[in-house]
């Protein structure tokens, strides 16, 4: 076979390619990048900067706490439920089986040293 009749890439670097963003009334071609760039230009006006983020984390972070050590009641609008900050005390007793095992573990090392 000949050099020919091989199959040459249909991705070759001599041809110049051209994206099209958009077309517009005219077909007028406007390239990726400014498109990209006014994309940028307005979201970048919603942002907030890093000290204003950090801010509204330290106030979130300091009313969670406040509301912890308090006895305040807050509704939270999010997830629609009433938020306390009083904490629910548990005692916890040994259960029998507990105490079962620790005093044969006592007796058995007594029994050791006698």
């Amino acid at each position: 076979m000949s050099e020919t009749n091989r199959p040459t890439s249909r991705w070759s670097s001599s041809i110049p390619t051209r994206i099209k963003s958009s077309n517009t009334n005219n077909n007028q071609t406007i390239p990726l990048i400014i498109s990209r760039r006014k994309l940028l230009r307005t979201a970048k006006n919603h942002q907030q900067t890093f000290a204003q983020r950090m801010a509204k984390v330290r106030h979130d972070t300091e009313e969670l706490f406040q509301l912890y050590y308090s006895n305040n009641i807050k509704f939270d609008t999010f997830q629609q439920q009433i938020v306390t900050g009083t904490r629910i005390r548990c005692v916890q007793t040994p259960s029998p089986l507990q105490n079962h095992a620790i005093d044969n573990t006592i007796h058995a090392s007594n029994s050791r040293h006698c």
